[in-house]
């Protein structure tokens, strides 16, 4: 069968790291949202270049609230991707 027009579609956002989407994924966000469309983020890092890893994980956490996002999800793989600015 074939989704119907009306159905919501799942986007998912992946980013490198915390704050990604807000610095560059506003007007693309604000779009899918007033289009009744599901966002999941995925953040690929902590953001932990600093050693802010868990403040910035918090930080998106809230961020992916406000900004709409029905579920947020970071990764913590600083064994295979190295985080840098």
């Amino acid at each position: 069968t074939s989704p119907s027009s009306t159905q919501k579609k799942l986007h998912v956002l992946v980013i490198a790291h915390p704050d990604d989407e807000s610095m560059f994924f506003i007007p693309t966000i604000k779009a899918l949202l007033q289009a009744g469309e599901t966002l999941w983020i995925l953040c690929l890092t902590t953001g932990d270049y600093d050693g802010l890893g868990k403040q910035r994980t918090k930080e998106i956490h809230r961020a992916s609230k406000l900004l709409g996002f029905e579920k947020c999800i970071v990764q913590n793989n600083s064994d295979t991707i190295q985080d840098h600015p």
